[in-house]
């Protein structure tokens, strides 16, 4: 599958502001505060899970980058 240019910087902006709510995201999951009498709720996604999307999006940028470097 090929893309163009503008397709690939406009893809490469998807990414990144993925990679950035996913940051936000895992900033929330690792700090909770919690009512006093109150039950703590389980998140639907663990440290684990957001971690290895987070890879897989950096990894995938990276991959943008070298090849709208080529171009």
């Amino acid at each position: 599958m090929a893309i163009n240019l503008a397709e690939a910087v406009k893809l490469k902006s998807i990414i990144m502001k993925k990679i950035q709510e996913l940051s936000h995201s895992t900033h929330q999951l690792t700090h909770v505060i919690i009512e006093k009498g109150e039950q703590p709720t389980k998140p639907e996604y663990s440290l684990e899970m957001l971690e290895d999307e987070l890879k897989t999006l950096r990894k995938d940028s990276r991959k943008l980058d070298a090849l709208t470097c080529q171009y």
